[in-house]
């Protein structure tokens, strides 16, 4: 049976002066996680930090308070 895969890549800079987005889910300040949410309702762009088990994800620091967020999502299409 031959299947299809379609993957969704995004690939987005990130300034974080805290450096909280690189601490394992669920380590982040409450004060980060308000400014994050704020930011988020206000602007409507923000990356998902917690996927589901059908993606990839990764945080990789590439400066001071920069890092480059990586996330795939991939479906199956039988």
């Amino acid at each position: 049976m031959d299947s299809m895969f379609m993957a969704i890549t995004s690939t987005t800079l990130v300034y974080d002066e805290s450096d909280e987005i690189a601490l394992p889910s669920g380590e982040q300040s409450a004060a980060w996680q308000q400014r994050t949410q704020n930011l988020c309702s206000e602007k409507k762009e923000c990356v998902n930090l917690y996927p589901g088990s059908n993606a990839y994800f990764s945080v990789s620091k590439v400066g001071e308070h920069f890092y480059i967020l990586d996330q795939s999502i991939i479906d199956a299409f039988p």
